[in-house]
């Protein structure tokens, strides 16, 4: 495992598997649920706030699960929830974290329902990282959001992309 600021980071054991829970300045972070099996399960919880006039008044954090599941001869990365500025740093660590143990890094965006620019940011990093390492590195799954993000950024040329997991996995 990478490592996490032990201040804002909780480990524990779930049903046997390692599960990690990061939070960004949280006074009580959320916990992990469960651990996929063979995998690890990652939580990452931010607060954001949720008017720019009232920044005071805090929403809801937003959460980004991580989960690793090993694949023959690839890694898949399933993620959930939210990536914003206070949990990309966090992606970014588990991200290159995975990439150095795989011939092939697949993320699965399907549950992705929100993503900014520090989060568009760290799947560039994390693709030139596996281009200098001469790895794959792919996005499957994207949802409306996500897609349109990178639309909009003209950014769905420069990622490989596939539909599904199973094309995801498939040789080049």
């Amino acid at each position: 495992m990478g490592q996490f600021n032990k201040s804002s980071s909780q480990r524990a054991t779930v049903n046997g598997q390692l599960a990690v829970n990061i939070s960004a300045g949280l006074q009580s972070p959320a916990f992990c649920r469960d651990a996929h099996q063979d995998g690890l399960l990652y939580s990452l919880a931010t607060p954001h706030v949720g008017s720019y006039n009232a920044p005071s008044r805090m929403s809801p954090a937003r959460i980004l699960n991580i989960s690793v599941r090993p694949r023959d001869q690839a890694t898949v990365v399933d993620l959930d929830g939210a990536i914003d500025i206070q949990n990309s740093k966090g992606l970014r660590t588990a991200l290159f974290e995975k990439l150095a143990e795989t011939p092939r890094l697949a993320v699965n965006m399907a549950g992705i329902r929100y993503i900014d620019s520090s989060g568009i940011a760290t799947l560039i990093e994390v693709l030139k990282r596996a281009q200098d390492l001469k790895k794959d590195f792919l996005l499957f799954g994207l949802g409306p959001s996500v897609y349109n993000v990178l639309k909009l950024t003209n950014l769905l040329g420069v990622f490989r992309i596939a539909d599904t997991e199973e094309d995801a996995l498939k040789p080049k």
